[in-house]
């Protein structure tokens, strides 16, 4: 692969294309909406390192679609996530996150994913004081 460079003294930045643009797009994201939302797997290994996410791709290339459903306390309801994935997971295809994932049930479903892991980081007594709020907060009114 090339290397970029910088434009004004065409010295070498120490990156490759790829690593460029996932630098780019990490600190100034171009997606103006869900459906607009795609990468690669070129863009996913910007380091050179397989790292989770490229594991999970690689690991459900070409699988049928899985279902999840996620409790909502509150509500005492479930919302039930469907998610796909690509048919191929290779360099050069683009994957869209619109294919993959609803954009109204993936941001509850990461939303749940990433309280989860915060949840599990964080002291037993600092979890229950958490979870005390979230129960008695008000709830934002939809769009």
């Amino acid at each position: 692969m090339r290397r970029t460079e910088d434009i004004i003294t065409g010295r070498t930045l120490g990156l490759t294309e790829s690593q460029f643009r996932a630098a780019l797009i990490a600190h100034f994201p171009f997606f103006d909406t869900w459906d607009s939302i795609h990468f690669s797997r070129d863009l996913i290994l910007w380091e050179g390192k397989s790292r989770s996410i490229d594991k999970f791709f690689k690991k459900f290339e070409s699988h049928s679609a899985e279902k999840f459903r996620v409790w909502h306390p509150k509500a005492a309801e479930f919302s039930y996530v469907t998610i796909q994935f690509p048919a191929s997971y290779s360099n050069n295809t683009e994957i869209w996150l619109k294919d993959i994932l609803e954009e109204k049930t993936g941001i509850c479903f990461s939303t749940r994913l990433m309280l989860r892991v915060l949840l599990e980081n964080i002291d037993v007594v600092d979890r229950k004081l958490i979870l005390d709020e979230l129960r008695t907060s008000p709830t934002r009114p939809s769009r």
